[in-house]
């Protein structure tokens, strides 16, 4: 057991706040515009509260300041990836029968870049969250699989 489990580090309490933060923050929007005004702001501003608080919550209870923050970047690059999906309605959902089909084709690629936005940032909070807190470092093993079998490792 690691001489100060149970302490919170400053880097710990940085990935509490800060990736808190942008996990709610993602969070937040993704339902936002998933319910497009349906919940009123209210809602949506306690809800973001208790989100940054259960992410903080998450980052406190992990056994070092490398694990929390990789618990955060995935966290986020997960609401990322996900960040389409919820883009989705107000680029196509929202073309009614007798509305101006100009207007929808010209939001398109807009829509299209957004989401391989999104696409490509999730990418890298994902990439950043697998190499950040291993134990090797991030450290590729370049032994073939056999030798690796041999050894035992």
């Amino acid at each position: 057991m690691r001489p100060d489990r149970g302490r919170i580090v400053p880097a710990q309490a940085a990935a509490a706040v800060l990736g808190g933060l942008l996990v709610a923050g993602l969070a937040i929007g993704i339902i936002a515009r998933g319910l497009q005004g349906y919940a009123p702001d209210a809602a949506n501003f306690l809800l973001f509260f208790l989100i940054w608080a259960l992410a903080g919550f998450a980052a406190v209870q992990a056994p070092g300041p490398g694990k929390a923050w990789r618990r955060m970047l995935i966290a986020a690059g997960c609401l990322c990836l996900l960040w389409p999906l919820a883009s989705y309605y107000p680029f196509v959902g929202s073309e009614m029968p007798g509305e101006d089909r100009e207007g929808v084709t010209a939001r398109m690629p807009a829509g299209m870049l957004a989401v391989s936005s999104w696409l490509a940032l999730g990418l890298v909070l994902l990439a950043a969250g697998w190499h950040c807190g291993r134990r090797d470092g991030g450290r590729v093993d370049q032994r073939t699989l056999a030798e690796r079998v041999r050894k035992g490792s």
